[in-house]
């Protein structure tokens, strides 16, 4: 007896390569679809599945605990939103030392980026913003 698809229980062709587990491009999607949902239901939501959980953990040098910890806080720590702003959440860390600084949705990831996490521009950009631009002569009365 030959292999079967593991989404939707099929024969495999005989000659489908020794690693495939499914029958064509859709059961590949609906098994991918299917893997993300139970691991996602594992621990409870889609910024705490365990795949992330261990991805965050490993890329940043955390232990999964720490890692659960700060996928859990689910909100910007620059502006506070609870939104990502895209699909998951940024983890903040310094480039030089790769210390964990916490999570960001993706427009202040993305300031912070532009500025090269220098916080001399960010405070030059904020008292630039905060000055009075009325005086200027370009700017209509």
């Amino acid at each position: 007896m030959g292999r079967t698809c593991v989404s939707c229980g099929a024969l495999l062709p005989i000659t489908a390569r020794s690693h495939a587990t499914t029958c064509s491009a859709a059961c590949r999607v609906a098994k991918h679809r299917g893997a993300r949902r139970s691991a996602q239901s594992s621990v409870g939501g889609e910024h705490g599945s365990t795949s992330r959980v261990r991805s965050v953990a490993m890329r940043y040098g955390i232990t999964q605990a720490s890692a659960v910890a700060l996928l859990a806080t689910a909100m910007c720590q620059i502006c506070g939103t609870r939104a990502p702003g895209d699909s998951t959440w940024h983890v903040d860390h310094c480039h030089s030392t790769g210390a964990v600084r916490g999570l960001l949705c993706r427009p202040c990831n993305l300031g912070l980026g532009m500025f090269r996490d220098d916080p001399d521009r960010l405070r030059a950009a904020a008292e630039y913003l905060e000055k009075d631009h009325s005086a200027q002569p370009w700017v209509a009365a």
